[in-house]
């Protein structure tokens, strides 16, 4: 990871002390390829029946629709940056202290939710389907301790089963730097 990108990082993350990132994941490139393919064609069907209804109109209208044609492309363009900045701006970032989810809800819109490692109590990763196999992404899901805490899920990562190594291997050091392992070494106490 480049020097300007970790500083930008602890910006958004407000890194602690002695905290470093070890992964920054973002979704696989085809969770955004499936949404910006189903915006352009979207787009490219609203703007051809404007096409079509324009050469059936009156000339007098065609500039009525040559202008909602010209629209059709601006939305369309602002919806492929909204979803770009969407793709770009979701984020998981693992550091040896917390786990960190990013989530760009609306253009002007984020949520970051963080649980500490030492509370993670159950990592799943899933990968099903054909494409999901072949292409090598998935979701993961990351089960903390507490009462009241849904699991962190995030959809379409690229290799979930390797950021689930990662985090396991945090937990794990965590569990030895505190000392929670039982006299067996296994489990908390």
């Amino acid at each position: 990871m480049r020097k300007s990108d970790e500083k930008r990082l602890e910006k958004l993350v407000n890194m602690q002390k002695g905290e470093h990132c070890a992964l920054v994941v973002r979704k696989h490139w085809f969770v955004f390829a499936r949404r910006a393919i189903a915006v352009f064609f979207a787009g490219l069907i609203a703007w051809f029946i404007l096409g079509l209804l324009k050469n059936l109109a009156d000339d007098a209208l065609s500039p009525i629709f040559a202008f909602w044609q010209a629209w059709i492309i601006f939305v369309s363009t602002l919806a492929l940056f909204v979803e770009w900045t969407n793709y770009y701006l979701d984020m998981w970032i693992v550091t040896n202290k917390r786990i960190l989810h990013v989530d760009q809800i609306r253009l002007f819109s984020r949520m970051i939710a963080a649980t500490r490692i030492d509370r993670v109590q159950d990592v799943k990763a899933k990968v099903s389907g054909l494409i999901q196999t072949f292409l090598g992404f998935g979701d993961l899901h990351v089960q903390t301790a507490g009462t009241n805490t849904n699991p962190m899920l995030i959809r379409g990562i690229p290799y979930p089963n390797e950021v689930r190594r990662v985090i396991l291997k945090y937990l794990d050091h965590s569990i030895d730097q505190h000392g929670m392992h039982n006299k067996d070494g296994i489990g908390h106490n």
